[in-house]
């Protein structure tokens, strides 16, 4: 008879393990249900995306009481035990910080997420849902960062507990990109300006 080795279960963490984590790490990560992985580093793509939105964002909502935050800055989902780092996101009225913390965010009304190789997946499915729980989040946006492509999630308005979604995409670098959350508008042509579009994808990470 051939014993088979069975692979050791993965480490279990605590949320407490991670933040003790970050606190000393050089590089960021993330944390779902006990398992902390590590963030794949940014392309220069990936970079003047989120560069070229949130400026335009935060320029468009300076006189408003929304608030614009990139990518350090933690998201806490409690409903899903997870810490994300959204590359966007957005909250409106008094900022929602986690209890007993000044550096982790419960709530937001918008995200966005510049897709990778590696976290496309996670981002379009498992995150999605996750991010669905938070009690005012309205507006999802998935960038493709090596070709105009731009899909756009908006709650439909009404009853807080439903669970439709309306959904928008972009191909077209002559589009404008509509948010339903908030008065904004941004040309697809600008979002991508400057970015180095190979539909290949092969520096994608």
């Amino acid at each position: 008879m051939v014993t088979q080795l069975q692979a050791p279960p993965p480490k279990t963490s605590t949320a407490e393990d991670y933040f003790a984590l970050e606190a000393k790490a050089t590089e960021k990560h993330e944390y779902h249900n006990g398992v902390i992985t590590p963030m794949v580093g940014g392309t220069p793509n990936h970079n003047r995306i989120t560069l070229n939105l949130a400026a335009a964002l935060n320029l468009a909502l300076k006189k408003t009481d929304c608030a614009v935050f990139m990518a350090d800055q933690r998201l806490q989902i409690p409903h899903t035990n997870r810490y994300t780092y959204p590359d966007i996101l957005i909250t409106q009225g008094e900022i929602p910080l986690m209890p007993g913390r000044k550096d982790t965010l419960t709530d937001a009304i918008l995200i966005v997420e510049v897709l990778s190789i590696s976290t496309q997946d996670d981002d379009r499915t498992d995150k999605f849902a996750a991010y669905q729980t938070l009690p005012s989040f309205r507006e999802y946006i998935l960038i493709d960062q090596y070709r105009v492509w731009v899909d756009q999630y908006s709650k439909l308005e009404g009853n807080p507990d439903d669970r439709s979604w309306i959904y928008t995409a972009y191909h077209d670098p002559g589009e404008t990109l509509t948010l339903s959350t908030l008065p904004f508008q941004i040309a697809i042509a600008e979002l991508y300006d400057r970015v180095q579009l190979d539909p290949r994808g092969t520096d994608l990470q």
